[in-house]
């Protein structure tokens, strides 16, 4: 266990820290930059209004109901994902990865 920790370490050069250090500084931003301008573009009332509408609605009620199903399917998906990354010894993200999925399905 130690020689591959001292074998990475010895690996790595100043060059690529900083190449690591560089790619970190530009996605943190990036995502800094993403995030501020949803938050902008959101109504004023977005968080304090009830947004529901009816399963069948607007003017072409089967892509509104296409739309629905897939969010739903995909925030299954996303919970079940999560519960795998949960088990110990799978790397990622378990319990942000199930929060995500709940957020996308309809109660």
């Amino acid at each position: 266990m130690f020689d591959f920790l001292s074998d990475l370490f010895s690996s790595i050069t100043w060059r690529k820290a900083l190449l690591g250090v560089l790619i970190f500084l530009v996605s943190f931003f990036a995502n800094l930059g993403i995030v501020s301008w949803i938050l902008v573009k959101l109504p004023a009332d977005h968080f304090s209004k009830s947004r529901k509408t009816k399963f069948w609605s607007g003017p072409r009620p089967w892509l509104h109901a296409v739309k629905v199903i897939g969010k739903n399917i995909a925030g299954i998906l996303l919970v079940a994902l999560g519960v795998v990354l949960s088990i110990p010894g799978v790397p990622g993200q378990g319990l942000l990865t199930i929060l995500l999925g709940i957020m996308l399905l309809d109660f």
